[in-house]
């Protein structure tokens, strides 16, 4: 969000950065949900039950909704009109439910 209130970067640079950004935490998050998983095999009850729903997620975020803002973000760096879109509000609710799963699995007590 900072790389937008510089006001000698470039709206076209501040996306790219914005871009390469999420590219990054992509690969992290999709090398967290590879070390959830041993936790299907490893745990049992709700915590495993609830485990797969942060995964699912996260595979929505990038199958379904990154390829919409990515190629939106795309328009704009090439200077294409684009109509208004509440896309990014999809991604940070679901991006605020994760958080909130993750951190509700954490607390669930081991069974």
């Amino acid at each position: 969000m900072a790389k937008f209130q510089v006001a000698s970067l470039p709206l076209t640079s501040a996306l790219e950065v914005g871009r390469a950004t999420f590219h990054s935490i992509g690969i992290a998050e999709a090398i967290l949900c590879a070390a959830l998983i041993p936790s299907f095999f490893l745990d049992s009850g709700k915590r495993r039950a609830v485990a797969i729903i942060p995964i699912i997620i996260f595979a929505i975020q990038w199958l379904v909704v990154m390829p919409v803002i990515d190629a939106r973000t795309l328009a704009i760096i090439a200077r294409e009109p684009v109509s208004g879109s509440s896309i990014h509000l999809m991604y940070i609710a679901l991006e605020m439910a994760k958080i909130f799963l993750l951190l509700g699995i954490g607390l669930l007590k081991h069974e």
